[in-house]
């Protein structure tokens, strides 16, 4: 028997056979037939060969379920054993077996109840005319394929394929209006507000910003809501989500070492020293300071930065080959003997020490607490020599000197009693504060000075100060959330641009103008500067700039598309002037209408695209339009021809040169592409005005804003308005207040104080009002990238603005929504207030000056005056001495 079959090896690997024959001469051929499947080619084997099975053949809407011997009832399978049973010297034919594939049906209610014949699953081969659902007090209105109703659906038809989930719209029947339970919940489980809220609205969030515990490797920052917060048709839980952030163990530069050498801000006066690795050595003496920075991550080229920017602030002495701060000299050194193997480069300070007499530290102390009798309430310690007077905060100064007398203890005794003669009493509550003997004397109600003695063998330290007892700590509240201009927009008429607050996909289109096309790495730039990290660009993209002034409020992600290259040349559109910008758009959309989804980019649901960002090729001239950079609407232009582009109207867009990423950034020395342009412009975008001036060179914002000259962050009201910043409400009262800097702020909260004109003017849940808000401005954070530009201070400070964001009472959708501007000479939307009351902004020639920042002593704002009347009588005295790098300030604030 052997000899009349042929001799077979069968290899299976996965659906694969593979038949080697020997023995006898063999042919024969396999023949599929593959049903209403994809064609199967017929395999034929001679002797010799590898016998390989081909792929299995495929078909919409069922699963293949193998080769059969019989077409009729397909009962008999193929396999390796059966093609053994024959005799393969036959021609064969094979048969394709289907099984229909049934795809499951979602069905998304909302609250409603299904129609009992609606079925849960279909096939190809099925047609099903959906049936109505019901819901109590509404009316049904129509089956959609997708969540934000863009695509009606009225039937399953035979041919459809893969698992759906169908949506039910719903409209109100009139006659009621439901509500439901919408509960905000931290990650850990714990409820932070429950709010009662009728359906069709879209729900927000009042309270404090979530936090989330830091750990010791790790902090976390507030993200938002999952799910996303969508309009309200039923009861709903939103958990707060935090992105974690490892925690940099290594320390920044700490300037009070450095300053309680030199017994001021010393270091207030350089420029921002960057480092995380670092030694301070003193080798300072009684008379002479020398201190020395080795600066351990410093480069070369970190070396010549800073020079580059110490030849910008201060003076150099050819003689000492220093540059010249205050009193003494500073220079940049590299120290390659001291560290074996390393070259470190450094900071040296030095100088002459200035001693005082009692006389002439009593002459300065009376100045700076305007106590012109300050000799009759503090006399002279007998036998102190080698005075130094060191500003210790705001209102406390530490007095130090030799002291070596024959019994030191005795000798302070004699003082002390010298005190309480003078009308001295001991206070117990700030001894236990302090932990130290305090003796204080009251000049009035609201005037005590106060002081504390500690010394050794050689020296004493008599730590003065004053105080208003009548001042309590601060206890302010803190603003919930204000209306952004965005939803405003939404309550006013229905409709908006690009919403402040949440996570959204944005548009941008590269136009090339025929005759001046992009440069052949245009789409990796662009894409660095919409949405590169802070590395990659070497300052901020338009992404990273918002998520960060945003406390991660505002979280973007822009889509880029290929380019459109327009029909026309440059000279086409630049005969339209203004308008040209209109007919090159009008051309993009349209063609690349086939490419893009439009609907994808209308988030609150409006009907209209929320925004479209334009990027044309040809340089920016601010002389010749439409060659310069703009937010504007549609329904301007050319463009109000667009009826609809996926169902959606064109409204809101930026239309911006690709050669603004090529600007330079005068602070950043490794700057790959420069956002700060499109920053701005966003702003508007999202319904913000030009804090800049067409009458002056710098408005009342002197500059600085990134609405003024593009540069910095976003300012308090900015902020406010976009959803973003939860200031401190102060009304009638005196408060000690502890301020974070604003300018490192991660969260928006208590980093701004507002004063209204009416305490009731913040009931109503929006700031369109008149009111001041005050910053504590450290030159850190996304103000260091325009550090060295004359309209960002270089230095610490308090800044007061006064706003008036009034509404006009009649405004249309797109049009002015304020009163006022920042145009002119006065009834300014933002002004700052000058510390130095010299009236220098608005100006032809001046930015804002150091000087109309509060730094020490007490500002007095009762000489301004309300838009709406009367005087502000709100006055500042500053308690801390500000650093460059302080976290905090504290002052004492009065309204009256």
């Amino acid at each position: 028997m052997m000899n009349n079959k042929i001799t077979r090896i069968f290899l299976v690997l996965g659906l694969l056979f593979i038949l080697i024959a020997c023995g006898q001469d063999s042919s024969f051929s396999i023949h599929f037939h593959s049903n209403g499947g994809t064609l199967v080619e017929d395999i034929t084997y001679d002797e010799g060969m590898v016998l390989i099975m081909p792929a299995n053949p495929s078909r919409d809407g069922y699963t293949f379920g193998g080769w059969y011997w019989d077409q009729e009832t397909l009962s008999a399978p193929f396999s390796a054993s059966s093609l053994l049973d024959r005799d393969v010297l036959t021609d064969a034919d094979l048969y394709a077996k289907w099984e229909l594939v049934e795809y499951e049906i979602t069905y998304v209610l909302f609250g409603g109840l299904n129609h009992g014949e609606n079925p849960s699953s279909y096939t190809i081969l099925e047609n099903h005319t959906l049936l109505s659902p019901s819901r109590t007090n509404y009316i049904f209105a129509g089956w959609y394929r997708d969540a934000e109703y863009a695509t009606p659906i009225t039937e399953i038809e035979v041919g459809s394929l893969g698992d759906i989930s169908l949506y039910a719209k719903w409209t109100l029947d009139g006659n009621s209006t439901d509500t439901y339970t919408i509960i905000w919940q931290n990650e850990d489980g714990s409820v932070l507000e429950t709010d009662i809220t009728e359906v069709g609205i879209l729900p927000t969030y009042n309270g404090a910003t979530p936090v989330k515990t830091s750990t010791e490797t790790q902090t976390f920052t507030f993200m938002g809501w999952t799910p996303s917060v969508v309009i309200v048709s039923g009861n709903q839980t939103y958990i707060a989500t935090y992105e974690a952030h490892d925690i940099n163990l290594e320390h920044p530069f700490d300037p009070s070492e450095v300053n309680t050498i030199f017994g001021y801000d010393i270091i207030a006066e350089l420029p921002t020293i960057t480092t995380t690795d670092y030694t301070v050595l003193n080798f300072s003496d009684a008379s002479y300071l020398e201190v020395y920075i080795d600066i351990f991550d410093w480069l070369e080229s970190d070396a010549i930065a800073y020079s580059d920017l110490l030849d910008l602030m201060l003076v150099y002495d050819d003689v000492e080959e220093s540059w010249v701060v205050g009193e003494y000299f500073i220079y940049i050194y590299l120290d390659d003997l001291t560290y074996e193997g390393l070259e470190v480069y450094g900071i040296g300070i030095y100088g002459d020490l200035a001693l005082l007499s009692w006389a002439g530290m009593i002459s300065v102390l009376e100045s700076d607490f305007n106590e012109p009798t300050l000799g009759t309430i503090l006399p002279e310690l007998e036998g102190l020599t080698g005075i130094s007077l060191n500003q210790v905060s705001g209102s406390e100064y530490g007095i130090l000197g030799s002291y070596q007398q024959p019994n030191n203890a005795q000798m302070i005794g004699y003082y002390i009693e010298d005190l309480e003669l003078l009308g001295y009493l001991y206070n117990a509550e700030l001894s236990l504060l302090k932990n130290e003997d305090v003796y204080t004397f009251t000049i009035s109600t609201d005037l005590v000075y106060a002081l504390y003695i500690t010394y050794d063998e050689v020296s004493v330290e008599i730590r003065f100060w004053s105080f208003d007892p009548t001042v309590v700590e601060s206890s302010l509240e803190t603003l919930p959330t204000r209306q952004t201009i965005n939803q405003y927009e939404v309550q006013s008429f229905g409709q908006s641009g690009l919403p402040s607050v949440g996570t959204y996909d944005v548009l941008v289109i590269p136009v090339e103008i025929k005759d001046y096309p992009f440069p052949s790495d245009y789409l990796t730039n662009l894409e660095l500067t919409f949405n590169g990290t802070s590395f990659e660009t070497g300052w901020e993209s338009v992404s990273s700039f918002y998520y960060k002034s945003s406390f991660g409020k505002l979280d973007l992600n822009f889509e880029i598309t290929s380019k459109y290259t327009t029909l026309y040349n440059k000279s086409f559109y630049q005969n339209h002037e203004d308008l040209g910008d209109q007919y090159a758009i009008v051309e993009a959309l349209n063609g690349l209408n086939s490419q893009i989804d439009y609907s994808h980019y209308d988030y609150n649901q409006d009907g209209l695209i929320d925004s479209v960002i334009f990027i044309y090729s040809v340089d920016y001239n601010s002389d010749v339009d439409p060659w310069w950079a703009w937010v504007y609407a549609a329904q301007f232009g050319e463009a109000s021809s667009i009826t609809t582009l996926d169902g959606k109207s064109f409204e809101y867009y930026m239309w911006a040169s690709y050669a603004f990423l090529e600007d330079g950034l005068v602070s950043v020395s490794n700057l790959v592409v420069n956002a700060e342009t499109y920053i701005h412009e966003l702003g508007h975008l999202m319904g913000f005005v030009d804090l800049y001036s067409y009458t002056h060179d710098y408005g009342p914002v002197g500059g600085f804003d990134m609405m003024d000259y593009n540069g910095g962050d976003h300012g308090p009201l900015n902020k406010l308005l976009f959803g973003w910043l939860q200031p401190q409400l102060a009304v009638k009262g005196s408060y000690e207040v502890t301020l974070e800097s604003y300018s490192i702020d991660s969260d928006g909260i208590n980093s701004a104080v507002l004063i209204p004109y009416r305490s009731r003017d913040m009931v109503d849940g929006n700031a369109f009002d008149e009111y001041l808000l005050i910053m504590f401005y450290t030159p850190e954070g996304l103000y260091s990238g325009h550090i060295v530009n004359d309209y960002i201070p270089n230095q610490a400070g308090i800044v007061v603005y006064h706003i008036d964001a009034r509404l006009l009472e009649t405004t249309a959708f797109w049009d002015n929504y304020f009163m006022y501007n920042n145009d002119g000479t006065s009834d300014f939307i933002v002004e700052i207030l000058e510390a130095d009351k010299n009236d220098s902004i608005p100006s032809l020639n001046n930015p804002l000056q150091m000087s109309d920042l509060l730094t020490s002593g007490t500002l007095n704002l009762s000489s301004y005056t309300w838009h709406q009347g009367g005087a502000m009588n709100v006055s500042i005295e500053v308690l801390s001495v500000i650093y460059n790098t302080s976290d905090t300030v504290s002052f004492v604030l009065t309204v009256s």
